[in-house]
């Protein structure tokens, strides 16, 4: 549940935050950072 709640809140980080909307704009690079990020908020909830 945590993954799933942090996956959300990020997806919503997107259209606030200029950088990961940029990240998510790179590609498959920049997604793979989106992932990591998600399981950092993982661990973090």
């Amino acid at each position: 549940m945590p993954y799933v709640s942090s996956s959300i809140i990020l997806q919503l980080m997107t259209v606030v935050v200029k950088p990961l909307e940029e990240l998510r704009k790179e590609g498959e690079a920049g997604q793979r950072k989106i992932n990591q990020y998600t399981r950092y908020g993982t661990v973090i909830l």
